[in-house]
């Protein structure tokens, strides 16, 4: 029987998910990058009309938060900045900066509009009992990825997706010839404050009907300022104040959705890994 990749039905044994485009690479690796331009400008939208965040002098060190360019030009990124070392977060112009992480190729094959998909059910998704599909076969089914990455040991194909009416940064890792990761993230850019925790909850749902009640469902107030006042909850998240997580686990897979923020921006993220593979990358880490 040919195994299915996708939430369309139920297979015996669950499913394995989506997985999010964790800040700073892979099982928390950051990547850098550094300021090559005499001075570069970060930007609150990828957008040169954007209001400014701030202006970095060359030599400056970033953290990429997301190794995609968005509209081809723009990096996103998270520094410290000044004496008091406030993190901030923005966009900033792949010509004033040089990744350092030299080990990694990455291609842009083709700038496309994200495709309209009606749920995560167009995802493809490791099967949580089974390996994961090989990379021939969704390539065959999800066709040539706008990025490619290339690292030793493995492959990243990265795509832009709309799930839920919202844009969306989906990437693929590949070892050994098959999927052993998938990452999602909505882009901060189109989230809104007022509907982030509904469609956190929409997801949280979704995905308790395919694999049960998560093992750890969590909400932690880091600052309990607007904790009483539940029309300023999303508001509480884009300032770091509220956190929410949810996690599954089963002997093959771990699943993590994470909503959380800071710098009045939103992430909400989904991370979906084999287990074989997550041990492999913590214990060489």
């Amino acid at each position: 029987m040919k195994p299915n990749y996708r939430f369309g039905s139920k297979v015996a044994g669950a499913f394995l998910l989506i997985s999010s485009i964790v800040v700073g690479g892979l099982f928390g690796l950051e990547k850098k990058i550094q300021v090559i331009s005499e001075s570069a400008e970060v930007r609150l939208n990828p957008d040169p009309a954007s209001p400014l965040v701030g202006i970095l002098p060359k030599g400056s060190y970033l953290t990429l938060n997301y190794s995609g360019k968005l509209k081809n030009l723009w990096y996103y990124v998270s520094y410290k900045s000044g004496t008091a070392k406030i993190a901030k977060s923005g966009y900033i112009r792949e010509t004033d900066v040089e990744c350092l992480f030299s080990s990694q190729k990455v291609i842009d094959i083709s700038v496309t509009e994200a495709p309209e998909n009606d749920g995560l059910g167009s995802i493809i998704l490791l099967d949580l009992q089974g390996t994961g599909i090989k990379k021939e076969d969704f390539l065959k089914k999800e066709g040539l990825p706008g990025r490619q990455e290339h690292d030793p040991g493995k492959d990243i194909f990265g795509y832009r997706r709309k799930i839920m009416g919202y844009e969306c940064a989906v990437e693929y890792v590949f070892s050994s010839g098959r999927l052993v990761q998938t990452r999602l993230e909505f882009l901060p850019v189109y989230l809104e404050k007022s509907r982030s925790i509904k469609l956190y909850q929409e997801l949280k749902d979704w995905l308790a009907k395919a694999m049960g009640r998560p093992e750890n469902d969590t909400v932690r107030w880091q600052n309990p300022a607007f904790k009483y006042d539940s029309l300023s909850w999303g508001h509480a998240v884009s300032q770091g104040h509220l956190e929410y997580n949810a996690l599954w686990r089963t002997p093959k897979s771990e699943v993590n959705l994470i909503l959380s923020g800071g710098n009045n921006e939103i992430f909400l993220k989904l991370d979906c890994t084999d287990m074989i593979f997550k041990n492999l990358a913590e214990r060489e880490n």
